[in-house]
């Protein structure tokens, strides 16, 4: 009901603000080509972290396993957990363990914990990059929510696989199925998926080198300061 009240709002006072400021930055390059035609509007993808790029800490008792990663008081991040518990996960071989990492679970995440044995939900950690580093797998399987995901463009810049619905990989400008990251809608599929990365890791440890390139060229903050730079000069 917030959602249906709120957007409504957003739609006549979005144009607005557009036509009123001198200039517009949006991380998801479709919303800014929508929103052009109102304003002076620039597509500035987020980024990440230099710092991440160097990040080598693993532990071995995570092999075998997959995690998602996001704030988990988020309605599309909850959504798109319920969703892979839903359809996904009985799919999936019942070794391979599911590790929910994120701030605040909502109840209804916390739920599939108590009856799955093989999920885990860490909760807030102060270093998750531990965990999703060790894992064989990153899932995002979002089927909501807006822009970039920047919990995928971290983990592509730790080099891992990361398994993504259409929805979520659409944003991420220059990645290429297949290369930076999988693909997969299909529930059925995707559990397929996540069992051969996990057991047969060897045939998409590529997939991971190439994920961390194309952050480290195109996606980090550095990159992002002369972007914004350049936008801002350029109303002179």
């Amino acid at each position: 009901m917030i959602y249906t009240i709120e957007s409504k709002r957003l739609s006549c006072y979005e144009p607005k603000i557009i036509n009123q400021s001198d200039l517009t930055l949006c991380v998801n390059k479709a919303e800014a080509e929508d929103v052009s035609r109102y304003g002076n509007v620039k597509w500035i993808p987020n980024g990440v972290n230099e710092s991440i790029f160097e990040y080598n800490k693993r532990d071995g008792n995570y092999q075998y396993s997959i995690a998602f990663f996001g704030a988990m008081f988020y309605q599309p991040n909850i959504d798109a957990v319920l969703w892979f518990d839903k359809y996904v996960l009985d799919w999936v071989d019942s070794k391979i363990r599911f590790y929910i990492i994120g701030s605040k679970p909502s109840k209804e995440v916390c739920e599939l914990a108590k009856k799955r044995s093989n999920v885990i939900i860490t909760g807030f950690m102060e270093d998750p990059y531990l965990i999703l580093n060790s894992c064989d797998v990153i899932l995002a399987p979002m089927q909501n929510g807006g822009g970039i995901q920047n919990k995928i463009l971290e983990t592509m810049a730790l080099g891992k696989v990361n398994i993504l619905t259409t929805y979520a990989a659409e944003p991420i400008i220059g990645g290429i199925a297949g290369q930076h990251f999988l693909v997969e809608d299909n529930p059925e599929k995707m559990a397929e998926l996540v069992n051969d990365v996990c057991f047969s890791f060897d045939k998409y440890a590529m997939i991971g080198k190439t994920a961390k390139q194309l952050i480290l060229e195109q996606y980090t903050w550095t990159n992002y300061k002369d972007k914004l730079y350049n936008a801002i000069t350029d109303l002179k």
